[in-house]
């Protein structure tokens, strides 16, 4: 179920906002669904910030007991503004405290989801930065996991159909 995949990132999400509690003022998916359709508009956030994507996914270890194994390749932005004093410092430890939480051993994303341990836990600077007044720097936490779930997560004849013209994206991996 489409669900299922859903709640590992709602879970992941949770996870942060209950670990670091008041000391963050964003905590949410990558691109939430109340951005902006124009692309140019950016994305308005508070920041200190974390934001939580899935990047890719693929085939994970099958358990052998009819769940279906996805691998997950996430990335967890640490922002924060150009205000923020020892900016640069500041970002590194903030990025450390993610990967601590990542990779300790009690780490649980609870019921209903069904995860390994995250593996290849790295951080390195991120990509979102803008200098000046108003600006912001980042540090990215990169992970993998594997998530089991149950059902297909394709449920196509329940999505609406419509026409988009599709633009190919301005940055290439490799430019």
């Amino acid at each position: 179920m489409a669900a299922e995949l859903d709640a590992y990132h709602d879970a992941l999400v949770v996870l942060f906002k209950n670990h670091f509690g008041d000391s963050l003022a964003t905590v949410q998916a990558y691109l939430p669904e109340t951005q902006s359709d124009d692309p140019e508009a950016g994305l308005t956030i508070k920041t200190p910030a974390l934001l939580v994507e899935i990047e890719k996914t693929g085939q994970g270890h099958n358990l052998g007991d009819g769940r279906v194994a996805v691998y997950c390749e996430l990335a967890a932005h640490c922002i924060l503004g150009t205000a923020t004093p020892k900016l640069q410092q500041e970002l590194r430890n903030f990025g450390v405290e993610v990967q601590r939480l990542l990779t300790d051993l009690d780490f649980c994303l609870g019921k209903p989801v069904s995860a390994g341990m995250p593996e290849d836990v790295n951080g390195m600077p991120g990509w979102w930065q803008k200098g000046g007044a108003g600006g912001y720097d980042s540090w990215v936490v990169t992970f993998e996991q594997t998530v089991w779930i149950g059902e297909s997560v394709w449920k196509g004849d329940a999505l609406p159909g419509e026409e988009v013209t599709v633009f190919l994206p301005r940055w290439v991996p490799g430019d």
